[in-house]
């Protein structure tokens, strides 16, 4: 179940505009509609902060010490969990060059990854 409403902030930035304030609506997960001001309905949740799109991240060999192209699944889980914690909603991994059976392993274990 995602989340639904409006989100009513001190700040909100978007790719093409800076509010302060501002509003985001939030329909089933995703965003349908932005803001300046104070939001169009009723009920909103303040939040005294600032609203920032998620950072998508083209170029990841991994964090907190594990390496995408050697890492086994639980040290991979590690490294996307610390990504998103920091903002992270999308990410690619990128392994270094390997032979052709590490590059295999790797992709087994970021397609098992991925799947969960």
């Amino acid at each position: 179940m995602s989340f639904s409403g409006i989100l009513s902030a001190t700040r909100v930035v978007t790719g093409w505009a800076d509010w302060a304030p501002g509003w985001v609506e939030i329909l089933d997960g995703r965003v349908v509609a932005a803001g300046a001001g104070a939001p169009r309905a009723t009920g909103s949740v303040a939040i005294e902060g600032t609203i920032l799109p998620g950072f998508v991240d083209i170029h990841a060999h991994g964090a907190v010490g594990a390496d995408f192209g050697r890492a086994s699944l639980e040290r991979c889980r590690s490294a996307a969990d610390y990504h998103a914690s920091r903002g992270t909603t999308t990410m690619l991994a990128s392994l270094a060059s390997a032979s052709i059976h590490e590059l295999r392993v790797a992709l087994d274990v970021l397609h098992e990854l991925c799947a969960q």
